[in-house]
């Protein structure tokens, strides 16, 4: 009997280590859209709260923010090597030349710099060309009253093409961007998640972003255009963009998890899943 479940065990963990190479579950269409194909996608999100959104009116729904306490809006993870960022669009399967406009993840990094400021943003300018294009590490550049009023400025300083380092480059494991359509829902029938990764060692070198810190964060989009320009087509969590950009339309606050920390907990769980078969 022993012998068994420890075989079902093995099984298993063996299928969730086949889950976690081929980056999601089967019957949706992966597409790696910057940095090459990624094997070490995390399979343990945690959502993060208060960045839910409704359906929006959009043409574009590929840079419409959906999300309720069904089907969370976003997620975030972590391990000793990447952050990852998960954002689901209100699109069931969004091919690769059809991406027009800019997905950002910003971090307002709390107790550092202004409050409700963002520090950092995550931004795919999903223009297909690459070099020039893809992620981008940006820091605040104008601030007003709304949403409408921010605009990113590229960490580089060279808004035109990518210069890495201090950008996210290629190739080489600074930071991935893939999509994973046809993921159901309750209530925005099939959607799409884009999800981005984003290397300890290169935000180490060149942000003051780090593990065992708060954040806070929101998602914007914009429309028809890179990720030089303000935001005007969405905002998570039920706002708009000519909405205020208030401390309540940010999500609440995120730890994201010490890797050192999480690795003791995998083998925790490990000794007493072992303690208790005995």
């Amino acid at each position: 009997m022993m012998k068994g479940r420890y075989s079902q065990f093995l099984f298993w963990l063996s299928l969730a280590g086949a889950l976690a190479l081929t980056g999601g579950p089967v019957g949706a269409t992966i597409i790696n859209h910057y940095g090459g194909v990624y094997g070490g996608w995390s399979t343990n999100w945690n959502a993060i709260s208060g960045i839910n959104d409704p359906i929006d009116p959009l043409a574009e729904g590929r840079l419409d923010f959906v999300g309720d306490g069904n089907n969370p809006g976003g997620y975030y993870a972590a391990d000793a090597n990447y952050v990852y960022f998960r954002v689901q669009v209100h699109d069931s399967a969004p091919a690769s030349n059809v991406w027009n406009g800019t997905l950002m993840v910003m971090i307002d990094l709390m107790g550092q710099g202004a409050s409700n400021v963002p520090e950092y943003s995550f931004a795919w300018d999903t223009r297909q060309d690459a070099p020039n294009h893809g992620l981008e590490l940006q820091v605040s550049n104008l601030w007003g009253t709304s949403w409408s009023n921010v605009r990113m400025a590229d960490r580089d300083g060279s808004n035109g093409q990518k210069i890495a380092p201090p950008d996210f480059s290629l190739s080489g494991g600074d930071g991935y961007v893939r999509t994973v359509d046809s993921q159901a829902s309750t209530n925005f029938g099939l959607t799409t998640y884009v999800d981005i990764a984003a290397s300890w060692s290169f935000l180490r070198a060149n942000t003051t972003l780090n593990t065992g810190q708060l954040w806070r964060v929101q998602f914007g989009s914009i429309n028809l255009a890179n990720d030089h320009n303000v935001i005007d087509y969405d905002v998570a969590g039920g706002v708009n963009p000519s909405d205020a950009n208030s401390i309540q339309t940010w999500s609440s606050a995120i730890m994201v998890p010490e890797p050192a920390s999480m690795a003791l907990l995998v083998l925790a769980g490990l000794a007493v899943w072992r303690f208790r078969r005995k």
